[in-house]
């Protein structure tokens, strides 16, 4: 089992051969972690002929740079709509090519209470012979943006002029008050990834990596040549998330990991997709022709590879070839969206860590609707062998155990149900059968109310609550109600008069069309034939265009027989249920086990009841945890024809 590594250094057998013992039998449970989202990484000393081996990965993003929804798109160019300001001023979303330039590192010199200059990280300034980043727009220079002081709100502000593509100089336009620590400055240039938010999709948590972009369109990296437009579709919610490189992650000027020559330095395995090989990389000190940066090992090139993007959740190996441990700590945003993970082709293998940042079930690390015999699908077997499917590792203590997916249960899913759920109103908080719902239905009105329902008040909309009349089966207060192709016309803030594109006032049924999906809000308080929700009325309801519904649940298709509940959060613990099943859908939870501690609404996970675990006999392990620094090791089929492909990963916190 061991790991494709790339390289001609004759160690190459033995490392490989290392790698192997260590997936299957010696890696200490500490040993996998993620390198950021506000988690730590320890690496224990090694030596040139015996390194120790880390496996890690980046489980969590930085704060989104642009969140918004698509306009248009074309071919691999995704268009998004211009605002205006107070002054009628067009604003765009974009600094053209800053979002797949190269990255910029500079920092702040600070005296007498003010920033004094900037340089590089190696304290040099910026000019036109010592340029920072490539590939900008000459005459759309990047936002720089310098940290709040320490004591009052005099920002200082700079700009940069660009040449040749490059940063060829910095002026510092207000100095700011205040500073008595360096602030940080981020400059808004570097490669990004843009990645699907939208709801419901398909595709959400798919990445892709920016090549170029205008003021208002970016371009994606389309090296699989997908069908761009049936991912990122028209309104389709998206970020645009700075990506994770070399440089950024383990540092250029003074590195995270012992720096050296491509013999003596630590080493970062980073897998490259095009080849399907780890390649190994290391940070050079710097001498003659050659700069101090990262550099691939395998590589005669004098260019440093700084930008080289680590990407999302994908994992990477880190070799301590110094004689002292390595302790490594970040921080981040918990990813808050459902992940897109890699299906290798056959015969081969992928390793990642837990891609959220927190414990998952594993009927949430691979959707029931991912496992199947198609070639895009992660193939169930009738046994451990994996001779006839694939099989996924995960650490537990000092090994690797291993799980496959059992043949004939629930294969073949093609929508994953779902459900809501309220706190528990059992015994010591746990759950019953009245905690659960799995409801849908029709809108027929939405209207401003009170907290309670009622709808008196002196105002058009001077509530931040909402009346929603609907049809079926009304959800009681505390379940979570998700509300489907609504559609209106935009309306002001006391909603006495409906408002164009310009919200300019116009007579009702002349407003702006807007379309609301896929939006889940809390039940309120319910009554005969309404919810309430807390959600300011922004529009003036339309019942004549669309199908608007609501729903608590989907019963999904394609199951054949009964499936596996999980409660999870909530504050509770140990709850399960049975989902029972008719014409191939989910159409009822019971619950089979109550937990306890159940204070608020848990997540309600439905999973196909298939997963096996080696050496525990023949019961479901849908239930299993997978922990927040856990490493996972996905392993392919090698005799059959699966082809390159994403599974879901449904996010627990969510």
């Amino acid at each position: 089992m061991a790991m494709k590594i790339k390289t001609n250094h004759p160690l190459a057998v033995a490392f490989s051969f290392l790698l192997g013992l260590i997936f299957t039998n010696s890696l200490d449970a500490d040993e996998v972690a993620q390198v950021s989202g506000a988690a730590s990484l320890s690496v224990s000393a090694g030596t040139v002929a015996t390194p120790s081996y880390k496996v890690a990965s980046i489980g969590v993003s930085g704060d989104p740079f642009y969140v918004g929804a698509v306009a248009s798109v074309s071919g691999n160019v995704l268009t998004f709509e211009t605002t205006t300001d107070s002054d009628g001023n067009t604003i765009n979303p974009f600094v053209p090519n800053a979002l797949a330039a190269g990255v910029a590192h500079l920092k702040a010199a600070i005296g007498g209470g003010t920033v004094t200059g900037i340089t590089n990280e190696a304290g040099t300034p910026i000019s036109g012979t010592n340029t920072e980043s490539s590939g900008l727009d000459n005459s759309n220079p990047p936002t720089i943006t310098i940290g709040d002081p320490d004591s009052g709100d005099d920002v200082a502000t700079a700009s940069a002029t660009v040449a040749g593509g490059k940063i060829t100089g910095i002026t510092i336009t207000n100095a700011g008050s205040g500073y008595t620590t360096v602030p940080e400055v981020t400059v808004d240039c570097g490669p990004y990834l843009i990645r699907v938010t939208e709801s419901g999709s398909d595709y959400e948590g798919r990445s892709f990596l920016i090549s170029s972009n205008t003021a208002t369109t970016v371009t994606v990296s389309n090296p699989n040549s997908e069908t761009i437009s049936s991912i990122f579709e028209t309104d389709f919610e998206v970020e645009i998330i700075r990506a994770s490189t070399l440089g950024e992650t383990f540092g250029t000027e003074t590195p995270l990991v012992a720096s050296g020559s491509a013999y003596t330095g630590d080493l970062i395995y980073l897998w490259d997709m095009a080849s399907g090989f780890y390649y190994p990389y290391y940070h050079f000190t710097g001498s003659g022709r050659k700069p101090k940066g990262w550099y691939n090992k395998l590589s005669r090139g004098k260019t440093p590879l700084n930008d080289t993007v680590i990407w999302p959740d994908e994992g990477f190996i880190i070799a301590r070839r110094t004689n002292s441990p390595l302790n490594l700590a970040s921080d981040g945003a918990v990813l808050s969206t459902d992940q897109k993970m890699q299906l290798p082709e056959a015969g081969k293998q992928f390793v990642m860590n837990n891609p959220f940042g927190t414990d998952i079930l594993f009927a949430e690390l691979i959707s029931p609707r991912s496992i199947g015999t198609g070639n895009d699908k992660f193939k169930p077997t009738a046994d451990a062998s994996g001779d006839t499917g694939d099989n996924v590792f995960l650490l537990e203590g000092t090994t690797w155990k291993k799980y496959w997916y059992k043949a004939g249960v629930n294969v073949g899913i093609t929508r994953v149900a779902t459900a809501s759920a309220k706190p528990g109103t059992g015994a010591v908080g746990g759950m019953t059968n009245s905690d659960v719902s799995l409801g849908t239905g029709s809108v027929t009105n939405i209207e401003t109310c009170n907290a309670d329902g009622s709808t008196v008040y002196s105002e058009a909309n001077a509530s931040d609550y909402s009346k929603v009349t609907i049809g079926g089966s009304v959800p009681a207060a505390g379940f979570t109600i998700t509300f489907h192709d609504l559609r209106g016309r935009r309306i002001n803030e006391d909603g006495s008069m409906e408002l164009d594109i310009d919200r300019n006032e116009v007579s009702a049924g002349n407003g702006l069309k807007v379309r609301h999906n896929n939006k889940s809000y809390k039940v309120e308080a319910s009554g005969a034939g309404f919810v309430v929700i807390k959600k300011r009325r922004s529009f003036n309801f339309d019942s004549s265009s669309g199908t608007p519904k609501w729903s608590t649940g989907e019963g999904g298709a394609g199951y054949g027989t009964t499936a596996k509940v999980y409660f999870v959060g909530g504050g509770g613990a140990d709850g399960e249920g049975t989902a029972t099943v008719s014409g191939g859908k989910v159409t009822g939870i019971s619950v089979t086990n109550a937990g306890s501690g159940y204070s608020y609404a848990p997540q309600v996970v439905i999973g196909g009841g298939g997963w096996r675990k080696e050496a525990a006999g023949d019961v479901s392990k849908d239930g299993d945890k997978i922990g927040s620094d856990s490493g996972v090791l996905i392993v392919r089929y090698s005799a059959g024809s699966g082809i390159l492909t994403y599974l879901d990963a449904k996010n627990p916190i969510k």
